[in-house]
């Protein structure tokens, strides 16, 4: 049985105030895809989310490490958008955390979701950043990195992260981003379930879903 590592990390600084509502929804909604894939997948796969939300006032592990079928609602209390976006500091925290509990054998996708830039980190530089994800990506780990207000695609090569994707910070393209998202968390689902995971085929059904999702923001 494989074992699935789900790591969200999500902005919850003053600028995501405007879209709170759909961002709590679309988590819940995000937990019910993970479920469904556990469901599908029930005698190859077991599922874990971990979820670290920040902002220049705390980085909160809200779910660490949580079976799929026990993961609680995420509510108004466990989200209050405000400060400043210390993204390096939340996402290689995280990361770290993660990693002290991953086997060689398990698989792990991070989800990045920020609507604004780095503004506020003082633990982690840059390269600590770029040398800690490709240190992860080598070990089999999936980065994905979604953002609003910016350039997703270049900021995502900066960080050394291949997949990755714009949305619009409104309700309706938060409402949209979150659609995606699901369709993200089934292809890397399906992906653990190809003889070799990290393979040529596997990797193309990331970047298939990518593409699509890519194809969806040029017909907007």
């Amino acid at each position: 049985m494989k074992r699935v590592f789900n790591l969200i990390v999500l902005d919850e600084s003053g600028s995501m105030q405007t879209i709170k509502s759909q961002t709590i929804s679309g988590i819940n909604e995000t937990i019910q895809s993970i479920r469904s894939n556990q469901r599908k997948y029930a005698a190859e796969q077991q599922h874990f989310v971990s979820l670290v939300s920040f902002n220049s006032d705390a980085i909160k592990t809200i779910y660490e490490r949580v079976g799929i079928d026990e993961v609680r609602e995420y509510t108004n209390a466990d989200y209050r958008p405000d400060a400043c976006t210390p993204l390096r500091d939340a996402v290689c925290s995280a990361i770290n955390k993660l990693a002290r509990s991953v086997a060689p054998d398990d698989s792990v996708m991070v989800t990045i979701i920020t609507d604004g830039l780095e503004n506020a980190s003082s633990e982690y530089s840059p390269q600590a950043m770029r040398s800690l994800i490709d240190e992860k990506k080598n070990a089999g780990w999936t980065f994905v990195y979604i953002g609003a207000n910016q350039d997703s695609i270049a900021v995502a090569n900066d960080m050394n992260i291949n997949y990755s994707f714009n949305f619009d910070a409104s309700i309706e393209g938060a409402e949209r981003m979150f659609q995606r998202v699901g369709r993200v968390q089934k292809a890397h689902a399906k992906m653990c379930c190809m003889p070799e995971p990290m393979g040529a085929e596997a990797k193309m059904v990331m970047e298939e879903c990518i593409g699509a999702i890519r194809n969806d923001e040029d017909d907007e």
